[in-house]
């Protein structure tokens, strides 16, 4: 996936609050880390703990597309030990979106083959916005 060479705001996504919120949480959590779709599906599930399995889907689904067109995260597999990280499927985003979708979506009761076989880490641009929302964060508190 090549990434654009900058990132947009975090405001002005054009998605709705809700989904602006889940991409702040997912932003957050990715700093320094390589995280699986398992991972990011249990961040959902908490914040819509109240909503169907297929809500949930559409509201990940629409962050994760989201942070890739922005530039703020790769989609792969995992490399690496100790040093891990994700090396990107180097395809086109509607590409990667089918992957997820066939995977997440289309097989999300077989956790096997979606749980720990498709990372998520932050470009860059990414690592930025995160740690920008972060000091944003730090100083509405």
């Amino acid at each position: 996936m090549t990434q654009p060479p900058s990132h947009a705001p975090l405001d002005d996504s054009g998605s709705p609050p809700a989904e602006n919120a889940l991409r702040n949480q997912l932003l957050r959590d990715l700093v320094g880390e390589c995280l699986s779709l398992s991972h990011l599906d249990s961040v959902v599930a908490y914040v819509y703990s109240d909503n169907a399995d297929t809500v949930r889907q559409a509201r990940l689904m629409a962050s994760i597309g989201s942070l890739l067109t922005d530039g703020l995260i790769v989609v792969g597999d995992i490399v690496g030990g100790s040093d891990e990280r994700v090396e990107p499927w180097n395809v086109p985003l509607d590409e990667v979106m089918g992957r997820l979708h066939e995977r997440y979506v289309v097989h999300h009761d077989s956790w096997e083959v979606w749980g720990w076989t498709t990372w998520v880490a932050l470009t860059e641009s990414g690592q930025q916005a995160a740690e920008d929302l972060q000091r944003q964060q730090a100083t509405d508190e």
